[in-house]
């Protein structure tokens, strides 16, 4: 009976799993689907917003912010509290809302970074645009 039963435990973990990963690649790819979609029309949002002129934005967008940080300046857009994408000014991948922080490269121009308020991945979309998810 414990043959059996070990088994079935393996195979429900890893259906698991499974689920749990893909579920987070799909937030990933919408993000990634709809810069490369509309990356003109933010880069125009992005560059207002640059010059403090704040415009409407789409209703995908939950909201917008600028940060100034120590090695570039970001324009961030929110699609809910834990992910988004975000525009950076000098091309440079950097932490949540600019966040000065040690990035990890994982390869294929994505990193992982932590600090004390959290910790999170970035995806390079395409030049200048990253994705990025809190995950703490």
């Amino acid at each position: 009976m414990k043959k059996i039963v070990v088994p079935a435990i393996a195979i429900v973990a890893v259906l698991v799993i499974g689920i749990i990963l893909l579920n987070k690649d799909k937030e990933e790819k919408e993000v990634i689907n709809y810069v490369s979609s509309n990356y003109i029309k933010l880069e125009e949002i992005a560059n207002n917003y640059l010059q403090n002129n704040q415009v409407a934005f789409p209703k995908y967008i939950k909201n917008v912010n600028v940060y100034n940080g120590t090695k570039t300046t970001t324009v961030e857009f929110a699609v809910n509290d834990n992910y988004g994408f975000y525009y950076s000014t000098d091309n440079l991948p950097t932490g949540n809302k600019n966040l000065d922080v040690n990035l990890l490269g994982l390869g294929d121009n994505r990193y992982t970074w932590e600090d004390n308020n959290g910790k999170g991945i970035i995806q390079k979309i395409r030049d200048y645009w990253y994705f990025y998810k809190v995950t703490k």
